[in-house]
């Protein structure tokens, strides 16, 4: 009798190849995925004869120069898409002599990570003439860190005054007719202007050691980008003539009116002067990220250092950016904030348009500090100025580290925001003073109504009455499901009671088991859904419970559902 995987078409079997291909690719302790080829006869002449398993070539230090060969080989005359990790000058020869042959199918390149600036193979292989490639990115691992003022943190690593000798690249428009997306990485140095790809959409700017122009001859240079959608600059500083953290009162610069996404990382001294020498439409998205100054060549004096000069990501816009078009657009904001050394706030729009202002501190600036502290990061607070112009009707606490938000904080956040519908708190510090699942409840409790205040209607009383759908983590596992649903359940009560009944509750249930264990956790988690069921199920119009494995990575891991109605 034939076995059922032995009865299946070539084409499902090719779905399930590709499938292995791209898991094992994901995983460096895998199984390489071409060991189908010594299954059977049938599965080696699908796989040799399908180009498309064959066109994706990763090479590093580490590579199998036989795979490389049998890829090039089966790949048969199909484009290719190969990238070049932290390979030696050695392994980039013998690879540069593989791919040279192939040149003209080759539709995407990146080269990275590279050591040695100096390389004739890859100067030989950048050289040639490319008509399929649509992608490009190009850039090495230097050890250049220009020194500032003061002595950097031992953490970054020694400090090299001199700079190293960039790869010099003779990089045309003529070389790559059909490049889509450019992106030139540290230790890059172009020899002339920066060339003019007319049919460039993405263009990516990133750690140039130089950039040799003006802001006005970039915003010309701009100019001639019709197709651009995207454009990414981190560290790489055309010249602004104005002081520092300046920003710039002349007539801004129009960007491509193509442009849908601006990202730009540098320290506050030059994003301001950026930020206000162009007019930012309202069809863009942007992205700032304030870079660490005291990694940055120096810009951050010894002085501001020791002062804890602050790291709001408010500082690095400039004063009118409130302006900004796209703010009367966002609906929707969120505070991300799970690692003490990078945060994120974002707005977005119903079009999917988004604001994104990133901070980073360093590993040991004080998480905890007094609120007169001048090191004190408050990013809910800068999440409610960010956004406090916007017709806000959706807020997430998305992590917020160490930092409380308090019931002063949120009543701020509603006074700020109107029209706000749906609240989530997510990656909390449960049963902990910053947990602000609680301050949160407190401020959503209804006001007591004095005695000569009786005549007012009971809504009245009630913070945020339009309130629609509330979303809750419990990560604490069963040691806090008591009382926090009780908490829940006397608020909600309450806001009931004085007309305005939630209309939506979904709580995420979550433990940790590895896989042959979940079983024996079921108990336990029904019980935990039944609390919730008790306390709450007659509190809201519609009552959702999930039960999450954290020992998972993503929310798809969900083993247990219940959506309750009244």
């Amino acid at each position: 009798m034939t076995a059922w995987i032995d009865r299946l078409p070539a084409e499902t079997l090719l779905e399930i190849f590709a499938y292995v291909r791209n898991f094992a690719k994901s995983f460096v302790d895998y199984e390489p995925w071409y060991r189908l080829l010594w299954v059977c006869r049938r599965w080696r002449t699908l796989v040799t004869e399908t180009s498309e398993l064959w066109t994706d070539i990763d090479i590093n230090k580490h590579m199998k120069r036989n795979l490389v060969e049998a890829c090039l080989t089966f790949s048969k005359q199909a484009r290719l898409d190969i990238g070049m990790s932290g390979t030696t000058t050695t392994q980039n020869a013998w690879i540069v002599e593989r791919l040279l042959p192939h040149v003209n199918r080759i539709r995407r390149l990146q080269v990275h990570s590279m050591d040695e600036t100096a390389d004739d193979a890859l100067k030989t292989l950048l050289g040639k003439t490319m008509p399929a490639l649509t992608e490009l990115k190009v850039s090495f691992t230097t050890k250049t860190r220009l020194k500032g003022p003061y002595e950097l943190p031992e953490f970054l690593g020694p400090v090299h005054d001199e700079l190293e000798e960039p790869f010099l690249w003779d990089l045309t428009p003529e070389r790559y007719p059909a490049l889509r997306e450019l992106c030139l990485g540290s230790a890059l140095e172009i020899d002339g202007p920066l060339p003019v790809f007319r049919r460039l959409r993405k263009l990516e700017l990133h750690g140039c050691l130089s950039a040799p122009m003006t802001i006005t001859e970039f915003a010309h240079y701009l100019s001639h980008l019709p197709a651009l959608e995207e454009l990414s600059l981190k560290h790489y500083r055309p010249e602004i003539p104005v002081a520092p953290a300046t920003p710039v009162t002349s007539e801004p610069f129009l960007l491509p009116p193509t442009l849908r996404k601006l990202i730009l990382k540098d320290n506050y001294y030059y994003t301001i002067p950026f930020l206000s020498s162009f007019d930012l439409p309202f069809s863009m998205s942007i992205k700032v990220i304030r870079a660490l100054d005291i990694v940055d060549y120096g810009d951050m004096t010894t002085e501001m250092l020791m002062e804890g000069y602050s790291m709001s990501v408010l500082h690095a816009l400039p004063p009118k950016w409130f302006l900004w078009p796209i703010l009367d657009d966002v609906t929707s904001i969120e505070l991300r904030h799970f690692l003490s050394s990078c945060f994120m706030l974002v707005g977005t729009t119903p079009d999917g348009r988004a604001v994104e202002l990133v901070g980073e501190v360093p590993p040991e600036w004080p998480r905890e500090e007094s609120e007169d502290s001048p090191h004190r990061l408050n990013n809910f607070r800068d999440l409610i100025d960010a956004f406090d112009q916007s017709p806000v009707e959706e807020l997430f606490v998305n992590g917020h580290d160490a930092q409380e938000i308090d019931q002063d904080a949120w009543e701020d956040a509603f006074a700020a925001f109107p029209k706000l519908k749906r609240i989530q708190v997510d990656h909390t510090d449960s049963l902990t003073e910053f947990d602000t699942r609680l301050s949160l409840i407190e401020a959503l409790l209804p006001q007591k109504r004095k005695r000569r205040e009786a005549y007012r209607e009971p809504q009245a009383t009630v913070p945020v009455p339009q309130l629609e759908s509330l979303v809750f983590t419990s990560s604490a596992f069963d040691r806090e499901d008591g009382e926090f649903s009780s908490t829940l359940a006397h608020c909600l009560t309450l806001r009931k009671e004085r007309g305005c009944p939630l209309k939506h509750l979904r709580l995420y249930l979550e433990y940790t088991a590895r896989a042959e264990n979940e079983e024996a956790e079921a108990p336990a988690n029904m019980k935990r859904v039944e609390t919730y069921q008790k306390a709450l199920g007659e509190t809201v119009e519609r009552l959702e419970l999930e039960v999450i494995n954290n020992f998972y990575d993503t929310r798809s891991s969900r083993l247990w559902y219940y959506e309750g109605n009244l």
